[in-house]
């Protein structure tokens, strides 16, 4: 299964480069946002006392541009979660030396555009996809992430229990397939042979609902923030990864849910007998381009809008591919320059919630 080897060969690759990229070019600063608004970011913990599931939730909104508040160390959540492994936590350290543009608990500013929900990947946390966050949030979007606890338990349950024999050899055959009509056919096999993985979707899909349900006391922590000026019955999900299967989840069982990204993910966990409504982004890495094509036909009855990204890879779509180049050297990331991949992830993901996609494929 792709995203457990992409979790594994992360967890083994990210600590020495993220070592040589501090050592080498600690001074550089990360991409600013091309929006209108400086950015600001809260956190905040929810517990669903029904699931026994506590669930860190990140924000991020547009703020004033006078504010002087603390910039966000980036990805401080690897330093932040209780449950991070120490080797996690020392490459949380190294890379935090590098500060985002996301203000800590500066003043609201602007009118709302929408909010927004993020779902990250298998083994991942909230703050995976800062770059994209605050490019959102700079244009007027309140973008929430979720980051799910118990992700390492959730993963030696996943590794133990797949399902069957089946879904490991799809797995293997769906690594080597050379043409978009096998990757279809292996990817729809296996989606609905991994029980383990489509049982981690569902669970983070309710955890999802539930911040949705609880959303406005994530945003009463945001300062200077209506609640009066957010829709909280309109909303958009977007994910990377596994994350995208989560958000297509959600799609389809929140009537919220008035628009989806994936962000190259499979569709694990989507039902085969239930429709998307609502306006669809599926953003491909050119290794996986297809892939989705027989559950999206099962899936889609809304619009739907396809972009493959030559010269990408996978993780071509995470924070990655500016904050660690040096994995270009071991081919975890593709071709394609960061500033264009970010131009047009960007813009594709923005234009989507501002109602701007509306190229029907079928």
């Amino acid at each position: 299964m792709i995203e457990v080897l992409l979790a594994v060969v992360g967890v083994v690759l990210l600590f020495p480069c993220a070592l040589v990229m501090v050592v080498v070019r600690p001074w550089e600063r990360l991409p600013e946002p091309d929006g209108p608004y400086t950015v600001g970011t809260v956190r905040t913990t929810l517990v669903d006392p029904n699931r026994s599931r506590e669930l860190a939730v990140r924000a991020w909104y547009p703020a004033q541009g006078s504010s002087t508040a603390p910039k966000e160390p980036l990805w401080s959540d690897l330093q932040n979660s209780p449950e991070t492994p120490l080797a996690l936590k020392v490459l949380g350290k190294l890379v935090s030396v590098r500060k985002t543009n996301s203000r800590r608990g500066a003043p609201f500013a602007g009118s709302v555009e929408g909010l927004l929900l993020y779902h990250h990947g298998l083994i991942s946390f909230s703050s995976e996809n800062t770059l994209l966050m605050e490019h959102l949030a700079s244009h007027g979007f309140v973008v929430l992430a979720v980051q799910h606890l118990g992700q390492l338990r959730e993963y030696q349950d996943l590794v133990g229990n797949q399902g069957t024999e089946e879904a490991a050899d799809l797995s293997r055959q769906l690594q080597v397939a050379t043409s978009r009509a096998e990757r279809a056919r292996l990817s729809f096999e296996l989606c609905r042979a991994a029980s383990g993985t489509s049982e981690i979707v569902s669970r983070r899909c309710a955890d999802s609902q539930h911040v949705l349900d609880h959303a406005h006391e994530v945003l009463a922590q945001v300062p200077g923030l209506r609640l009066a000026d957010v829709d909280l019955e309109a909303v958009g999900a977007l994910g990377l990864s596994l994350g995208g299967a989560v958000a297509t989840r959600l799609a389809i069982h929140d009537e919220r849910v008035v628009a989806a990204a994936n962000l190259d993910g499979g569709l694990y966990g989507v039902p085969p007998d239930r429709s998307i409504h609502v306006p669809y982004l599926m953003l491909y890495s050119e290794p996986n381009e297809g892939g989705n094509d027989l559950l999206l036909e099962v899936a889609t009855s809304g619009f739907l809008r396809e972009v493959t990204v030559a010269g990408t890879k996978h993780m071509d779509f995470h924070d990655a591919k500016v904050v660690l180049p040096i994995l270009g050297h071991f081919g975890a990331l593709g071709k394609i320059g960061r500033d264009r991949l970010r131009q047009l992830r960007d813009d594709e993901v923005r234009q989507l919630f501002e109602g701007g996609s509306a190229e029907i494929v079928q």
